[in-house]
């Protein structure tokens, strides 16, 4: 656990994913695909660590004005990705897992290249008789999204900040999932001794006030 923790901090710095592409198009001697990059690469800018307008290959190649690497997707392709990933995990994958290895594929799902009423990632996993699959969220995940935004915002988020990036964090929250006895937001914040969230914006308004004055 420990490695992989270390693992994922050094791919974290964007510093570390230019050296590593830097590498391969020097031992390449062409612009490398997405799958000859390192996975913690990959992991990494899903999650916007590189840079938050950064979440797949692609839009690092655009970062950087470097021609895409195009691929089709015909019907079969884009059913040999989705279930080689099902294979490979023993579970549907997320809308995000399956980005990361094949945004192209999701690409001509939305496109309607698959089915014509096939149209967004929901809507491709039912029409299999499937049902989208949920990222889990073990308290130490759900910790980590926290401070994680606290280190990226310099304050506590709101709810709703938090929602938009963590969902599943929060659902996880208030279905008593991280603690028994703690399901809703204030009751998360008081349990990491954080100030309620009606309380934090009281004191901001307070502080507004005395600013003015």
């Amino acid at each position: 656990m420990a490695g992989k923790k270390k693992q994922e901090r050094y791919w974290n710095d964007p510093k570390n994913i230019d050296q590593a592409f830097d590498s391969l198009v020097e031992t390449l001697r062409r612009i490398p695909k997405y799958d000859e990059m390192p996975g913690g690469v990959m992991h990494a800018m899903s999650r916007g660590k590189y840079c938050s307008d950064v979440k797949t290959f692609n839009d690092y190649l655009k970062y950087w004005g470097f021609e895409l690497n195009q691929r089709e997707w015909p019907r079969e392709a884009v059913n040999v990705a989705f279930y080689g990933m099902i294979n490979r995990l023993r579970r549907v994958s997320t809308r995000e897992e399956f980005i990361v290895e094949n945004g192209g594929a999701l690409t001509a799902i939305m496109k309607g290249i698959c089915n014509p009423k096939i149209k967004s990632w929901r809507q491709f996993v039912k029409y299999h008789g499937l049902e989208p699959g949920k990222k889990e969220w073990p308290r130490e995940a759900v910790n980590d999204a926290l401070y994680s935004q606290i280190n990226e915002l310099r304050r506590i988020p709101t709810q709703n900040e938090f929602k938009n990036k963590n969902g599943g964090a929060l659902t996880a929250i208030k279905d008593g999932r991280y603690h028994t006895e703690t399901k809703t937001w204030n009751q998360f914040l008081e349990y990491h001794g954080f100030e309620p969230a009606h309380k934090i914006r009281n004191m901001e308004s307070l502080v507004q006030r005395i600013v003015e004055d």
